[in-house]
């Protein structure tokens, strides 16, 4: 499996935030981050992945991906419901939205920086036809058996 790594999130610097509206500056990891998340979102819809399953496929550490996973959340990039399961004291979120976003890359003219917006990611990059299920089940075949001509008198054989 792989993911399609569109230009205008390799270019960007940084995302709008949907909840604040401010500027917040990303790193490769918050966008490894981003791009699985938004992929695995589009295609499960309300999804649940593991914290270590996505410091897996991001190549990143525990740490790091609850740290970005948070951040997220916290910036509303990702809308989240919380479920707790009785005595568990663990929290786990169901992902009900990854926010399409506004990006911007810093670019500098006449020795001053400058913020530029992006296009926003075409939605064609998320979205992925479901495979239809493959019936791997072996088939019986039937094979004939084929009977040889023999030149030789069997009764010679040791078995």
């Amino acid at each position: 499996m792989y993911y399609m790594y569109p230009y205008i999130l390799m270019e960007a610097t940084g995302y709008i935030s949907p909840k604040t509206g401010l500027k917040v500056e990303m790193t490769a990891n918050d966008k490894n981050v981003y791009l699985v998340m938004k992929k695995r979102n589009t295609f499960f819809k309300n999804h649940f992945d593991k914290q270590e399953d996505v410091a897996r496929l991001c190549g990143i550490s525990l740490k790091q991906s609850g740290r970005i996973l948070r951040k997220m959340i916290d910036e509303g990039v990702i809308e989240t419901e919380l479920k707790k399961d009785g005595n568990s004291k663990y929290k786990n979120y169901r992902y009900s939205k990854i926010c399409d976003l506004q990006f911007y890359a810093e670019e500098f003219e006449e020795g001053a920086r400058v913020d530029k917006l992006l296009d926003r990611i075409p939605e064609m990059i998320w979205t992925s036809e479901k495979q239809e299920k493959v019936d791997r089940k072996p088939k019986e075949v039937y094979i004939q058996p084929v009977q040889y001509e023999t030149d030789f008198d069997e009764s010679e054989l040791p078995f």
